[in-house]
């Protein structure tokens, strides 16, 4: 068994469910996959309900040959007679397993359950996706020298971060090739966003085209920042290492008037993955006869399982079954190809949504009142030399919010340890615009005559800090990137610093100091990092401030 093995779905709605015993009904869903099953909560007295459960995950999808989802809409009843089915659609997996990590969302006409003879109506809303891991678990005797001369079927790489942008904005970064599509997580409001987020599209057409985009996430609307073309002819030159480069963003379709979009930075590589190939392969075989009979990929007709495993498939059926070692789709009408469109695009609807119900999760976990931001900048490391001797004058500038505090300036160094608490006091703070906040650590080279060089800084949200454990991100060691200088390309340096977010009701975590650094060094002593990357902090004063309202 493997999570990563994994079909992960929610149902979110059904409408207009028929009326049961003259009222209105006590709906609740069954799901059924494979051998498992799992059921919502009932909601009363509605043709319309909505479900805020939690998804189900089911393991072993491929390992299982599971091709399909059965999801049965009952009602229940109160008064402790039999519970009455409502209807049941059925969801067919090829479309999503074809696309691993992208939300599919479908709404389905229900469809009478086996012997029901009441009145069925309505339509139900599920959301999932597939996962698909880096290790084969279908074949664990499988050996390497069987990807030898693989085609490649899977576009790897990591959206790393862009620059130039003219104007503060909450950008992400997408990717798309062959009808499929992936993008980063939303950045707000920043000119030089660093997504640092890894993703996987499968493409199995050597000569199509990667469509690299930049946008801005608004309020009612979002908007292209610049886009890039990269063939994959390209990208297959470099091989199982791929590339990685600074790309230049253009207008809508290649247009290059106007002004200048920035620039983005990402990594790609076409390589054989193992484990989508067969497990769509296991998938693609057990569908062939549900495929054959139903006479379109997408029918939602009702139909039974495959009664014997061992049946072989018929000449007309063999076509479905070629060239699924290297995961070539089966070739669909204009219309099909544009309903896997319209559902890749609601799947990204949908993950921008699920960014913006985080962000309110986050906020509504918080009350309003009055906050203390601590951040403790503890050390900083390996940090690039701005001045001609080949050292810096670092110093840390904090910033939450209008807010701004420094540490002191250490000359000559490029490694240093400040050792400095800094307080950020708020009050009555609204829970959205606390969670949002950033907190802004940026470590500057100190010159006396001209404006001082930015090195790098590295970014948090009160929210997310807020979310962990103790309130608090401890002790962390951080890189630290360049946004405004386009000749400083990775990590200039790297800060170690504990940052917490205190609110209404928060108790601040102690901490055995002494101890903590101690286990620190043996534990950096043991990986071989002795020296290198140590924190430096015996004052005995970490954390141990009282609240300053």
């Amino acid at each position: 068994m493997d999570v990563d093995d994994r079909l992960e779905l929610r149902v979110v709605s059904a409408r207009d469910l028929p009326e049961v015993e003259g009222g209105d009904c006590n709906p609740f869903v069954l799901v059924k996959c494979g051998g498992e099953a799992e059921q919502t909560h009932v909601v009363n007295s509605s043709q319309n309900p909505e479900w805020t459960t939690q998804r189900m995950i089911f393991l072993d999808v491929a390992e299982n040959d599971v091709d399909h989802v059965v999801l049965s809409v009952w009602h229940k009843n109160l008064g402790g007679g039999s519970d009455v089915p409502l209807g049941q659609a059925i969801v067919y997996l090829r479309t999503v397993v074809l696309s691993p990590g992208i939300e599919q969302d479908d709404r389905i006409e229900l469809t009478p359950v086996p012997g029901q003879t009441n009145e069925c109506s309505g339509s139900l809303r599920v959301e999932l996706s597939y996962f698909v891991g880096d290790t084969d678990l279908l074949d664990d005797d499988a050996s390497d020298d069987e990807d030898v001369g693989a085609k490649p079927n899977m576009l790897v790489g990591t959206f790393k971060r862009a620059r130039g942008l003219q104007k503060t904005a909450d950008v992400y970064c997408s990717i798309s090739c062959d009808g499929k599509k992936a993008r980063s997580q939303v950045i707000k409001r920043s000119k030089g966003p660093l997504f640092d987020h890894d993703f996987k599209v499968p493409v199995s057409d050597g000569t199509k085209e990667v469509l690299i985009k930049l946008k801005d996430k608004g309020v009612l609307s979002t908007k292209l920042i610049g886009e890039c073309a990269v063939p994959m002819v390209e990208v297959a030159a470099h091989g199982d290492v791929g590339l990685q480069r600074w790309f230049r963003l253009v207008g809508a379709g290649g247009s290059v008037g106007g002004e200048e979009r920035g620039q983005v930075e990402v990594s790609l590589a076409w390589v054989y993955d193992r484990k989508y190939a067969r497990s769509a392969a296991r998938l693609l075989a057990g569908a062939a006869d549900v495929l054959a009979a139903a006479g379109n990929v997408f029918a939602r007709k009702k139909q039974e399982p495959r009664i014997d495993d061992d049946d072989k498939p018929t000449d007309e059926d063999a076509w479905m079954l070629e060239d699924t070692e290297d995961m070539v789709p089966l070739k669909l009408t204009s219309k099909e190809q544009e309903e896997v469109n319209e559902r890749r695009d609601a799947g990204v609807m949908m993950a921008d949504r699920a960014v913006d119900e985080l962000n309110q999760r986050l906020a509504d976990r918080l009350e309003p009142g009055d906050y203390q931001v601590q951040v403790h900048v503890i050390e900083c490391r390996e940090l690039k030399a701005e001045d001609l001797n080949g050292l810096s004058d670092p110093y840390a500038r904090v910033k939450v919010l209008d807010r701004v505090r420094k540490t002191r300036v250490i000359k000559k160094c490029t490694s240093c340890v400040f050792d400095e608490v800094l307080y950020f006091n708020f009050r009555d703070m609204k829970p959205n615009k606390i969670a949002e906040a950033c907190v802004d650590i940026s470590i500057l080279d100190y010159d006396a005559i001209g404006s001082h060089a930015l090195i790098g800084v590295t970014s948090f949200t009160c929210g997310y800090v807020h979310a962990q454990e103790g309130h608090e991100i401890y002790r962390k060691w951080c890189g630290i990137v360049d946004n405004k200088n386009a000749e400083d390309n990775g990590y200039q340096g790297y800060v170690k610093v504990s940052v917490t977010v205190l609110g209404p009701g928060d108790e601040q975590k102690a901490h055995d100091v002494d101890r903590e650094y101690q286990e620190e060094i043996e534990r950096e002593q043991e990986s071989g990092d002795a020296g290198v990357f140590v924190g430096q902090c015996c004052c005995g004063r970490c954390f141990s401030h009282e609240r300053l309202f």
